[in-house]
């Protein structure tokens, strides 16, 4: 059981560039799971049903456009931990940049939360993801980021983010870690979850033009989506053969 949304939002302070727009689409889903369920085998699971579903279109891409690379067939697994240690001098985006580089397609496990080094890998909401859940050999963290390579471009684009939600229990604890304060409950959201209230659920977003740009192997976003543009932007693109849409 669960839900799935087709996402319409306007981000009016967005810096416009390759990657960014006004215009932001996307599906957004939750899947209601059982808590005996609050597993990395269930957060794998559903990343590998993800993944299924763009390898799956590529044949009716390929009808149209024969020329366009195949994706990996297989995903890799990597946690931020680990990438932590072969790239401890790097940001956290060189260091994806060279892990999906070397396996074409990702699923960075661990985002938000510290890492080994005592600090976050990426900002993220202590009321959003289960950051706290340990998962076996020192490991914790039950979500992640879906990263490719894109060719084209030479740089990783990232597709989507999910994970196994908080309750009430790793919610306050991600609110002491990363924020060293009590749990707030300053929105009926946060209320809700800390009474526990939600059934526990997995979820996530995937960004639809992200998406086109990888299967069509776009170099613009404005050339899989409608978004206003300025005119420097429109005429920089056009000089390399780009029309933006």
């Amino acid at each position: 059981m669960g839900v799935w949304t087709d996402l319409r939002v306007l981000r009016l302070d967005y810096a416009l560039e390759a990657l960014h727009s006004v215009t932001l689409g996307q599906w957004d889903w939750e899947c209601v799971i059982d808590d005996s369920q609050k597993t990395l085998d269930t957060l794998k699971h559903h990343v590998c049903a993800l993944y299924a579903a763009l390898r799956g279109a590529i044949p009716s891409i390929q009808e149209h456009f024969a020329h366009l690379p195949l994706l990996p067939d297989d995903i890799t697994f990597v946690h931020a931990d680990d990438v932590l240690c072969e790239y401890p001098d790097s940001s956290s985006h060189e260091h994806e940049y060279n892990m999906v580089k070397k396996h074409g397609a990702i699923f960075l496990i661990g985002i938000g939360s510290n890492l080994s080094n005592g600090k976050p890998y990426e900002q993220r909401a202590p009321d959003y993801d289960d950051g706290m859940t340990e998962t076996g050999n020192g490991y914790r963290r039950l979500n992640g980021d879906l990263l490719e390579h894109n060719p084209l471009r030479d740089e990783r684009l990232e597709l989507s983010s999910m994970g196994i939600r908080v309750d009430s229990r790793t919610c306050r604890l991600q609110f002491e870690e990363l924020i060293n304060r009590t749990a707030e409950v300053s929105t009926e959201f946060q209320k809700e979850v800390m009474g526990d209230r939600f059934p526990s659920c997995i979820g996530g977003g995937v960004g639809q033009s992200r998406v086109y740009m990888l299967l069509l192997r776009a170099m613009h976003i404005g050339q899989v989506q409608v978004s206003p543009w300025t005119e420097q932007e429109r005429a920089h693109w056009m000089e390399r053969s780009v029309t933006l849409l």
